[in-house]
């Protein structure tokens, strides 16, 4: 049962961020900010879903279980976890996939 909850998290992470890269870039070229569709950007969103569902998974697992009380719970995730490990990490993640930056001209 575990492995196949945690398939099915990397699924909606890969999931959840390519199609929100998609939904950003169509946009961008609505409005004329950009001339093409990246699709190196949209691959390196896609595998940071990939890669990121499989901390998350144990995280929010461990979260549900010793952390009592929604607010409890988003107080930890807004000013622990976002600002500490997702931003950083997308950050990296993606100037070094995306862009093609190495990881020293990432940070």
């Amino acid at each position: 049962m575990q492995v196949r909850v945690l398939a099915s998290d990397v699924a909606i992470g890969t999931l959840i961020c390519g199609i929100g890269d998609v939904a950003a870039q169509k946009y961008a070229l609505s409005c004329e900010d950009v001339s093409t569709f990246d699709v190196q950007r949209c691959g390196a969103m896609s595998s940071y879903g990939f890669a990121a569902a499989f901390p998350y998974h144990f995280y929010y697992e461990s979260l549900a279980k010793n952390v009592r009380g929604l607010w409890a719970k988003t107080a930890i995730d807004t000013l622990l976890v976002v600002p500490f490990f997702e931003v950083p990490a997308v950050h990296l993640w993606t100037a070094t996939f995306g862009l093609n930056l190495g990881p020293e001209a990432a940070v």
